[in-house]
């Protein structure tokens, strides 16, 4: 009969007393509220406009790089992953053939080939990110006929591999097979015609494909184009709104009226998305790539040189091949400040020796050390639940015999996160019990009635509970993090 939960924008670092019973009783609903929550992170499995600028104020690690020897020019950093064949007029999306083809030749290992070791944080995707073009698939993952590197499993832990790349190689220089080629010419019917009637004047006026190309990319930097954050948003027509009315956009915005032009001529064209650039520690002597560091951009495929990377982004904002995006925009938010953006990538190096601490820790040693916990195998989830276990332990002890000694008995000890270990006495107890068994008998709750709480495990959940119970009510709890299903099987 009543649903019993925190109040909005309460959690557990909130005292008892501040709890307000209007804002925690709730009538029963026909359906559960929705789950919001999408743990992956990162790079999505498609594209669309404002998908990549997204990301843009997200600064978690997205991987770090130690290279073997020098760090590659700043234009050659673009780390590619999922590429994208399919487009609807909107949104670009991986074609079957992107997923399941194996690259049919692979490069070598000689002239500029570059070797490094990527620390990959977890992200909940398949992907693996490298520099152009992978000479071998690192373990438990394919090199595809677009060149991504992709995993048999979902990346769920720190993971680090080795790639070697050669910047030198050409991605099918011959002949591009049928059914590839019919994937990048691909467009939508009766869409965008403004530019379809541009790039037919084009045509004309340009008939040779590499010189196309290339009056395309200039057309970026020749005419009044902004790289903003404030992209207008686009309607069915999204590429001709941008090309000719809004002329603002991000990286995505760039890469796909490109790669649509290029089509429209005649010309195959994909889109690669990934990451671009990225911080070199040099305390540690690594490069950090973050979210923010997100980048999207077309790629061409001409007779005899192969697929090319074109980014014409770069064409608008030629600084962005240097710098960062967030070097290139004012303040992002009021803590957004040069300084400590340079003092966050330089502390990394700490949560890079910890991953490193991770990585390295054997198996052996993980069995022998967490065998009596019941743990065969420690990933870095339950390593981090270990040491936050043992240090609230060591911090409560502490604090429990600081009240001991002052003559405080409390009743509940619980870890509150920034505050530490806080108390609550019988006292407090009893009457805060006895105020929220006030509150819902005005709110009618009676004998018999069903109370459920959808709480986490905090204080507030027990108090709830012996509210109820005390007005002779029935009392079940089931906590939000066991999601919708665990809480539709609970009730």
């Amino acid at each position: 009969k009543f649903v019993i939960g925190p109040a909005d924008g309460v959690g557990d670092h909130v005292h008892v007393g501040q709890l307000r019973i209007r804002n925690m009783i709730h009538r029963r609903q026909d359906q559960p509220p929705a789950h919001g929550l999408d743990s992956k992170s990162g790079l999505s499995d498609s594209m669309s406009p404002g998908s990549i600028q997204s990301l843009f104020m997200d600064d978690t690690p997205a991987f770090r790089v130690e290279f073997a020897g020098e760090l590659p020019r700043p234009d050659q950093l673009y780390w590619r992953g999922p590429v994208f064949w399919r487009f609807d007029g909107r949104t670009w999306e991986q074609s079957f053939y992107s997923r399941n083809l194996l690259a049919p030749a692979l490069p070598d290992a000689t002239g500029t080939a570059y070797r490094y070791s990527v620390q990959m944080e977890p992200n909940e995707r398949k992907w693996l990110f490298a520099l152009d073009y992978p000479v071998a698939a690192p373990a438990d993952s394919k090199i595809t006929v677009d060149f991504q590197l992709l995993r048999g499993e979902p990346v769920l832990q720190l993971l680090s591999y080795g790639v070697v790349s050669n910047p030198d190689f050409r991605d099918t220089p011959d002949d591009l097979p049928r059914e590839l080629e019919l994937n990048a010419l691909h467009l939508p019917e009766n869409m965008n015609p403004r530019t379809r009637a541009l790039v037919a004047r084009w045509l004309e006026e340009t008939p040779d494909p590499e010189a196309l190309v290339q009056r395309a990319y200039s057309h970026f930097s020749q005419d009044p184009f902004r790289y903003t954050l404030d992209a207008p948003t686009l309607g069915l027509h999204s590429v001709d709104e941008f090309l000719f009315d809004t002329r603002a956009g991000f990286c995505e915005h760039y890469a796909s009226a490109f790669a649509v032009m290029m089509r429209m001529a005649g010309i195959p064209s994909r889109i690669v998305t990934g990451y671009m650039g990225g911080f070199y520690n040099e305390l540690g002597e690594y490069l950090l790539v973050r979210q923010s560091d997100a980048h999207a951009w077309s790629e061409v495929w001409l007779p005899g040189t192969g697929w090319s990377r074109i980014d014409p982004t770069a064409a608008v904002a030629p600084e962005r091949v240097d710098r960062s995006a967030t070097e290139l925009f004012a303040q992002r938010h009021m803590f957004d400040f040069e300084w400590l953006r340079q003092a966050r990538n330089t502390f990394d190096l700490i949560q890079r020796s910890w991953n490193d601490w991770v990585i390295a820790f054997s198996a052996d040693r993980q069995s022998r050390l967490f065998s009596g916990l019941g743990w065969d195998a420690l990933d870095s989830a339950k390593l981090v639940m270990a040491m936050i276990t043992g240090a609230l332990l060591v911090g409560a002890f502490f604090r429990l015999a600081y009240y001991q000694s002052r003559g405080i008995i409390p009743i509940f000890l619980y870890w509150v996160c920034l505050l530490g270990a806080v108390y609550l006495t019988y006292a407090e107890l009893y009457r805060e019990v006895s105020r929220l068994a006030r509150s819902l008998k005005q709110a009618g709750v009676q004998t018999g009635d069903r109370v459920v709480g959808f709480m986490p495990n905090m204080p507030q959940t027990i108090i709830a509970m012996l509210a109820a119970v005390s007005l002779g009510a029935i009392w079940s709890s089931s906590s939000p993090d066991f999601g919708i299903k665990g809480v539709l099987d609970r009730f």
